[in-house]
């Protein structure tokens, strides 16, 4: 499997013009008042804004951004060739996460190696705006 740069997903598609053709994701913390943390990963179509999967654990697992994926999958009729944009964190190269993007044929877009955050802008900016700043009870 290649993996897409974000420029050329840029030259490509500037802006989704219709539902799943890239979704976006994305895993953050959630503090809690314990001082502990929750890591949710969320998959926000870029069209229409909406998140499409999520899935909270107490780890960053490869299982995070499966399971949150596999979640948007299942509510969703997705073509193949969905573009799936992440940061460049390790769970989105395990073998297992490239494993599912093939089975279902989905482009893989990944952060440039510069690590510039500003490619995943639209998944970094729903959660420092709704969740970073804000303190949770444990479940």
């Amino acid at each position: 499997m290649s993996y897409l740069m974000i420029e050329k997903i840029s030259a490509q598609h500037p802006a989704s013009q219709a539902p799943n053709e890239v979704f976006v994701g994305n895993i953050t913390y959630i503090p809690l008042l314990d001082g502990s943390f929750l890591y949710l990963a969320t998959w926000q179509d870029q069209c229409s804004r909406k998140i499409v999967g999520w899935e909270l654990m107490d780890r960053m697992p490869t299982d995070l951004v499966i399971k949150s994926l596999q979640k948007a999958i299942d509510r969703r009729s997705i073509p193949k060739g969905l573009i799936v944009h992440s940061g460049g964190g390790g769970q989105y190269a395990a073998h297992r996460f490239k494993q599912l993007l093939r089975t279902h044929d989905f482009q893989s877009s990944i952060t440039r190696q510069d690590n510039n955050h500003y490619d995943n802008a639209m998944a970094e900016r729903l959660q420092s705006r709704t969740l970073r700043k804000r303190r949770f009870c444990q479940f």
